[in-house]
């Protein structure tokens, strides 16, 4: 297939410490690492090829923005179809806001919500993305 020819494919023996960390209405999130690096892998629950070469066609479009996730290749980790490999966030603003240990001043909260504003207008106006799965609480 052409859109996965240029695409990094990593093999899936690779990563170790391959554990569950979020599970959505369309995929699972696992956490691992190869060699120093940690990524997240997105394994989709119903693979269907169409839809995920539409998600890594999606994935390339926004990789150069700094306020989104990486995109760094594919995998497949035991089933016929891609799984992606994307970089590792460890944890969402959620958490930093309820983890009392951190301080998280209103400037940091202001600045992390322009963040969160630019990206998702550079998606919508730039590119003309919708994303589709914001939510506020998990």
């Amino acid at each position: 297939d052409e859109t996965l020819r240029t695409i990094h494919r990593y093999e899936p023996q690779d990563f170790k410490n391959l554990t569950e960390i979020a599970s959505g209405a369309s995929a699972f999130v696992y956490y691992g690492r190869k060699n120093a690096s940690k990524f997240a892998i997105k394994k989709f629950k119903n693979p269907k090829e169409e839809a995920i070469i539409k998600e890594i066609h999606l994935m390339g479009i926004v990789n150069p923005h700094p306020n989104i996730i990486t995109f760094y290749g594919v995998t497949k980790l035991g089933e016929t179809n891609y799984s992606l490999v994307l970089e590792y966030a460890d944890k969402t603003l959620r958490d930093y806001l309820r983890d009392d240990t951190i301080p998280f001043k209103w400037e940091s909260q202001l600045n992390f919500a322009r963040e969160i504003a630019n990206a998702i207008s550079w998606l919508h106006d730039d590119k003309e993305i919708i994303h589709g799965d914001l939510v506020t609480s998990q």
